[in-house]
């Protein structure tokens, strides 16, 4: 059985994006 997912915001997208791109950076 498969979970549906939650619709991600987009500003809780980016959020992750960012703290993504932050952690490959540092």
């Amino acid at each position: 059985m498969k979970k549906k997912k939650k619709p991600i915001s987009r500003s809780e997208n980016m959020r992750r994006i960012k703290s993504k791109d932050t952690t490959i950076e540092i």
